[in-house]
Parts: C-alpha cells; structure tokens; sequence
C-alpha cells in the first residue's frame, strides 16, 4: 500500500489545523501553542511545528493512506515549507478569504515570480475558507478578483470545520495526483 504525502499550507489563520482535524482518522498530533502576540477572540494558538493527521481512503487499486501534514504559517518559518515538500504528494493551499493578502498569497504560493524555490510545483487545490464571515458585497468582490486572476488550479469555497468538504478537497487532489 501506498502512501500519499498531503500538505497543507497557508498563511497563518487560514484553517489548515482545523481542516486536519476535520478529515483525519487518528488523534492528530498538534504543535500548537498559546500566541505570544496578536492573540484575538478567535485564534488564541498557533502552529510552531506541524501538524499531523491520516486517514484511509478508497481509490481504484485499492486502499491508500493519506498522510496529512500541516505547516505553520508565518514567515519566520518559510524556510521549513520546502524541506517538507520533499516527498510530498500533493497540496491544500489554504486561503482565508477575510485576509486582505488572501489574493497575493494565491499568486505568491502557485506563481513563479522571481523566487522559483517557493513555488508549489505539486499537484495543487485552493481551499478557500471563512467566504461565509465577508459581506455580500465583499464576497463579491472577492470572487471576481479570483475569477480575475487566472488561476489554473482547482478551486473550493470549504467549510474547514466540514469532514465532508475537506475530504471533497482531498479526493481532488488524488484525482490530480493520478493523472
């Protein structure tokens, strides 16, 4: 049997723990701490390390597992984004649709740009989350700016907290995976 690699990645704030914690089937293993800054009603932790859920899935071949791995968000620990790509199947960027970068993080995480190191270059699907906190008219806006913005990966409006919705992410991925 086979093992998938999944990361998920994202700015700090953008579900990935919680999307980990929706969809896998063992206790997930959590290097959240108490936030030393910044803290607010609704993030009161953050992750310094990873974090780590699986879960078995039916393909055709078979049963696979999926090994779910979180990355913390800030960019004082980009340098570890790369280190764990290696070996990695595919990946859930993460985005939060309240974040004003919420755009500029799309382009950052899947463009070339000057920095191709940082680049995904993995099969790929955007989850887009908290779309339900923005106005009708910010909503609006937000999906245009996407729509404007030419993305050629898949991408999915999610509810994190929905075990049904992020494994929709998943199963995806796999398909891009497969091909």
């Amino acid at each position: 049997m086979d093992d998938f690699k999944i990361l998920f990645i994202g700015r700090s704030g953008s579900a990935k723990t919680t999307a980990i914690n929706s969809a896998s089937q063992v206790k997930v293993v959590s290097t959240d701490v108490l936030m030393s800054f910044m803290t607010t009603d609704v993030k009161k932790e953050t992750t310094v390390g990873l974090d780590y859920g699986d879960l078995m899935v039916s393909i055709p071949g078979g049963q696979r597992r999926l090994r779910l791995y979180g990355v913390p968000g800030q960019s004082r620990f980009s340098f570890s984004w790369e280190i764990f790509q290696q070996g990695c199947s595919g990946v859930v960027l993460m985005i939060d649709a309240t974040d004003r970068c919420a755009i500029d993080d799309i382009h950052y995480y899947t463009s070339a740009g000057e920095n191709t190191s940082k680049r995904i270059q993995l099969p790929t699907v955007i989850a887009i989350v908290k779309g339900d906190l923005l106005s009708l008219e910010a909503l609006s806006q937000f999906k245009e700016n996407v729509s404007k913005a030419n993305i050629s990966l898949p991408v999915l409006w999610i509810d994190a907290r929905s075990k049904d919705a992020v494994l929709s992410v998943l199963n995806i991925l796999l398909k891009q995976i497969g091909r």
